[in-house]
């Protein structure tokens, strides 16, 4: 791990601590030692990109900084949940928590802040998202019977395993924002909608299908 505490000081990502961070290490005279410096320039600098992750986790301007393929991914999930919902709003929250939490995990992975456990989590959760993915696409191809109970708890055991990565380095919020997602996606009666072969969700669902196929041949999903 590296040094220091990697979690949210007042969930930086939301700009509800300071920049500046705090005073501790400094001499009596208020001078700082070379490690006490790099220490606190190492922190800044993660606790400022967390900061900018939220600032760019808004869907149009996250497009500059993702591909096309996953642009249109979210666009397609966006549509879907503000038609579900009813609620321009509450669809632009669901993609700007989908889009924020990758940026944090990948700015902290960068930074080298998991340890070996964390690491091994991250790759359980591949495993599983996956599977998930796979599971998914076969329902929607007719290969699997569809079973909303077993979409959703895929859903939930990735989301589970996600968290155990996180659980040091994200504040609470950045869990409830996790949670929501789940909680909207993963309902079984949202299921049950997108996936009614005669509904309105359905040629959307087959866009989000085929970017899946796509994903997993480039050995992404």
């Amino acid at each position: 791990m590296a040094e220091g505490n990697p979690k949210e000081p007042g969930n930086v990502a939301n700009g509800e601590d300071s920049a500046e961070g705090g005073k501790e290490g400094a001499s009596e005279n208020g001078a700082a030692s070379g490690d006490q410096q790099q220490f606190r320039a190492q922190s800044l600098g993660l606790r400022i990109q967390k900061k900018w992750a939220g600032k760019l986790a808004k869907k149009d301007v996250a497009k500059i900084f993702i591909d096309d393929q996953t642009g249109h991914l979210l666009d397609v999930l966006f549509s879907i949940a503000k038609d579900y919902s009813g609620s321009k709003g509450q669809a632009e929250k669901l993609v700007k928590h989908m889009i924020k939490m990758p940026i944090k995990i990948g700015i902290l992975y960068r930074h080298n802040q998991f340890n070996s456990d964390e690491l091994s989590q991250a790759e359980n959760f591949r495993e599983k998202f996956h599977v998930a993915a796979r599971t998914f696409v076969k329902m929607y191809e007719g290969k699997m019977t569809f079973d909303a109970q077993v979409l959703a708890n895929n859903l939930r055991e990735c989301r589970d395993i996600l968290k155990l990565v996180i659980n040091n380095h994200l504040t609470p919020k950045s869990h409830d924002r996790l949670d929501h997602v789940v909680a909207f996606f993963g309902d079984p009666e949202f299921l049950t909608a997108v996936f009614q072969k005669d509904g309105p969700y359905r040629q959307r669902l087959g866009e989000i299908v085929t970017e899946c196929h796509q994903l997993m041949d480039q050995g992404i999903l």
